[in-house]
């Protein structure tokens, strides 16, 4: 398939679940191959709006595909899922957000 893309989400609150943005399979000379997600262990697909599944699938021109992460628990942490689709591959990446600062400042001459 032609190159497909991902948009990675920063910030995000921790133990959430996140869908990527949703590609379109095309591409000249693509008719179909075999999806494969790996990744993090809450990574999770779905193809033309279907069920959020782990693993592989058969796919073709013209298949829609989201991924899902759950957010690690913890400030400043990230998750990814990978989609492979012959020699394509991209990332769905997410990042917790570090905890708020407000608190003992130093590092200043006293």
């Amino acid at each position: 398939p032609s190159q497909f893309s991902f948009t990675s989400q920063g910030s995000v609150a921790q133990n959430t679940a996140f869908t990527s943005n949703t590609i379109t399979l095309s591409g000249n000379g693509f008719s179909g191959g075999t999806a494969v997600l790996t990744g993090d262990s809450t990574s999770k697909m779905s193809i033309n709006s279907g069920t959020y599944v782990t693993g592989s699938a058969t796919v073709q021109s013209g298949d829609t595909i989201s991924l899902r992460v759950t957010s690690a628990s913890g400030a400043g942490l990230g998750r990814i899922a990978t989609l492979t689709i012959s020699d394509i591959t991209d990332d769905f990446r997410v990042t917790t957000a570090y905890s708020g600062g407000g608190g003992q400042g130093g590092g200043g001459p006293s």
